[in-house]
């Protein structure tokens, strides 16, 4: 028993930062908060010449990642002529990206699926204090992966291998997604996935506090 154990509080330290991370990942890039404030704040649709405001393409990014909208396509007046905004190659792009944030969804559902079962061994056992101890350590496993992101982020080599492998394609400055993809873009996007990863952090210490907290006869 002692082995099954050890295996669950290990199973533990890496699935509760996962799960923190996966959910924030999911949560930020598929409701439309980030791209109406990005898209706002560069007044992005009278830059590209596109005839529709800010807010309505920052909703049409939301409900292809939610999956509200089948494909990535947008038919609207752009640059002078009603047209399919988006060309193949930045469909396909897209339709990459979403399945790889679908996975990222199954793996957090499979992870906190994991992480319940755990957590009721435990207490079912009288183990609280492995719980606690699965907590600590995922804050520093949750630490190093909160950290890779920015370092692929500032390392020119890896930001070009992780577009590449997140759009299939590398893009040239003619394509609208680089122009829409800038690097403030990707600067809000790991600021709000940290803070709301961090957030969902500290729930579960919450939770997991208050579950594991010693009674007491006298208060």
């Amino acid at each position: 028993m002692k082995i099954a154990y050890r295996i669950m509080l290990i199973l533990l330290i890496i699935c509760i930062p996962l799960i923190s991370i996966t959910g924030a990942y999911n949560i930020v890039l598929r409701m439309p908060d980030l791209y109406v404030y990005e898209f706002n704040r560069v007044q992005l649709t009278d830059e590209l010449e596109l005839e529709l405001k800010d807010e309505e393409f920052g909703h049409f990014f939301s409900d292809f990642m939610i999956g509200k909208v089948e494909n990535f396509e947008l038919i609207a007046d752009y640059q002078g002529k009603e047209q399919n905004v988006f060309h193949t190659m930045e469909q396909v792009s897209m339709e990459h990206f979403k399945q790889l944030l679908n996975i990222l969804l199954y793996a957090f559902a499979g992870m906190l699926l994991i992480a319940v079962i755990c957590y009721g061994v435990f207490m079912a056992n009288n183990r609280k204090y492995f719980l606690r101890t699965a907590f600590k350590s995922g804050i520093l496993v949750y630490l190093v992966m909160i950290i890779l992101p920015i370092i692929t982020y500032l390392v020119p080599s890896l930001r070009d291998f992780m577009q590449q492998f997140i759009f299939r394609f590398k893009f040239n400055e003619d394509n609208l997604l680089t122009q829409i993809f800038t690097e403030s873009f990707v600067v809000e996007f790991l600021a709000a996935t940290t803070f709301i990863s961090a957030v969902i952090l500290f729930i579960t210490g919450s939770v997991t506090w208050r579950m594991t907290k010693p009674r007491r006869m006298f208060w």
